[in-house]
């Protein structure tokens, strides 16, 4: 474990009011939230969001405007060397290492984390086991697929055993066999205590993995509503002519889509909806219903969803 006395009641990674400006651009503005430890949380957003600048300001590679970032209670400005200790980075590209092997590769980081023998030789060996590159330990990196490099890159981050981890892509380009590989590896870093952030397009990998979500969008962040994630699929043993404006009439309802190959309606219902009461109101009207289920929205679509509403 690492030397630091972390407490859990501390938050893992606390952002607050965060700015980021390249000369007329502004990479980040109001950024702000907080993750515990034992968690693995989802950077959601298109390209050129800020996931990246984010997570480099987070890594002390990145120098904030304005506002605050601490890793475990310390400041990553301020007290750049502690929070170095305390923290494992993925950039989303290996580096310019082709000529190295891989035990040399993992040794040398080892190293510039001030391992000793034993444990760079006990880190060396649990990095190859975890990534399935044992057989591959006497490699040259430029020799390996590239989901052996992306599973090598993952496994440097955890030099030093870090307390947090930051990964910048580590699921892109990866075939499936890999990608379920690589979501088994940083699940188990939950069960270890350990806060990971990560970016990535990779949404329904997100999804299986992480315990929750931070979209953001022009640099900043974007919360969700919460009527956004209330919706029923409602199917009635008959279509009515009015159906569709008797249902948006009830108490509670936001909108009402038909899918007419399908004969069913989506309705998304307000935070304050009583879903009770809509049934009896539905039924009090004669219409009799065949479904009535909870959808709960893929990542996919909760991202469109805020990014529509942004632009409106």
């Amino acid at each position: 474990m690492n030397s630091l006395n972390l407490s859990t009641s501390i938050p893992a990674i606390e952002v607050n009011d965060l700015e980021v400006i390249f000369g007329n651009i502004t990479a980040l503005s109001g950024i702000q939230f907080k993750v515990p430890f034992g968690s693995i949380t989802g950077l959601v957003g298109p390209n050129g969001a800020g996931k990246t600048t984010l997570i480099r300001v987070l890594a002390t590679l990145l120098v904030p405007s304005r506002g605050s970032a601490k890793v475990a209670g310390l400041d990553v400005l301020n007290q750049t060397k502690e929070v170095r200790k305390l923290i494992g980075y993925m950039p989303d590209s290996l580096g310019i290492y082709q000529d190295m092997k891989v035990n040399e590769y993992l040794r040398f980081f080892a190293r510039a984390y001030g391992l000793g023998k034993t444990e760079t030789s006990n880190y060396i060996e649990y990095a190859l086991e975890i990534s399935n590159l044992t057989e591959r330990a006497n490699s040259f990196i430029e020799e390996l697929s590239s989901g052996m490099r992306s599973k090598l890159s993952f496994v440097r981050s955890l030099a030093g055993n870090p307390e947090v981890l930051l990964l910048d892509e580590p699921l892109a380009n990866l075939d499936p066999v890999t990608r379920a590989e690589m979501r088994k590896i940083i699940s188990t870093m939950r069960t270890q205590g350990k806060c990971v952030l990560i970016s990535s397009h990779q949404l329904e990998d997100i999804e299986k993995i992480c315990d929750g979500v931070i979209f953001i969008h022009k640099g900043k962040i974007i919360e969700e509503k919460k009527e956004d994630l209330i919706l029923y699929s409602f199917q009635p043993s008959k279509i009515e002519k009015n159906i569709e404006e008797i249902i948006k009439g009830i108490k509670g309802v936001s909108s009402v889509f038909y899918i007419g190959e399908e004969k069913r309606f989506i309705i998304q219902l307000k935070a304050d909806a009583n879903t009770a009461e809509i049934i009896r109101e539905i039924t009090e009207h004669n219409i009799d219903i065949l479904e009535w289920r909870k959808i709960i929205p893929t990542l996919e679509e909760r991202l469109l969803k805020v990014l529509k509403e942004v632009k409106t």
